[in-house]
C-alpha cells in the first residue's frame, strides 16, 4: 500500500540511523511479503517493527502514533501517546461518525488540497489539517 511504502520504506530507513528510538507499531507483515522486498528494505522494516503488546504503556505514552484509515478504528492505549496523527482520505465527504472520531487526533494528514478543503468544510479544525 502507499502507507507501507511511505512509512516503512520511506521514513524508517532515513530516520532510523538519526534517532535513538524509532518503532513501527503494527501487525507484522508476513514473511512471504517481506521476502519479495529488497534486503535493505526488509531489514529496515524488521528493525523498526514492534507489536503493540511488546511495548509498555509508558513507552507508548512517549510515542508519536500515526493512524491510517478509518479514524473510528484508531487504537486506544492505556496512556495517551505524545502525539496522534490521523491519515485520512476518501472519495468524498466523510461520514459524521468518522469526522467525530478524527477530532481525537492532534493532527490530520490528508493527501491533497481537495481533501483539506472538503474536510475543513465538514467542520474539522483547519489548524489540524495538513496536506
Amino acid at each position: 500500500s502507499g502507507f507501507f511504502v511511505e512509512v516503512a520504506l520511506g521514513f524508517i530507513p532515513v530516520l532510523r540511523p538519526r534517532v535513538s528510538s524509532l518503532y513501527l507499531l503494527q501487525t507484522r507483515c508476513p514473511d512471504s511479503f517481506l521476502a519479495q522486498l529488497p534486503a535493505d528494505e526488509a531489514h529496515a522494516y524488521l528493525s523498526a517493527q514492534v507489536a503493540d503488546h511488546d511495548r509498555t504503556a509508558s513507552e507508548t505514552a512517549g510515542s508519536i502514533v500515526i493512524e491510517h484509515g478509518n479514524p473510528c478504528l484508531m487504537r486506544q492505549f492505556p496512556l495517551r501517546p505524545l502525539h496522534v496523527v490521523a491519515r485520512l482520505m476518501s472519495e468524498g465527504m466523510l461520514p459524521l461518525d468518522q469526522l467525530r472520531c478524527a477530532e481525537a487526533a492532534d493532527e490530520i494528514w490528508v493527501p491533497t488540497q481537495w481533501h483539506r478543503d472538503l474536510f475543513e468544510a465538514q467542520g474539522l479544525p483547519p489548524a489540524r489539517l495538513s496536506v
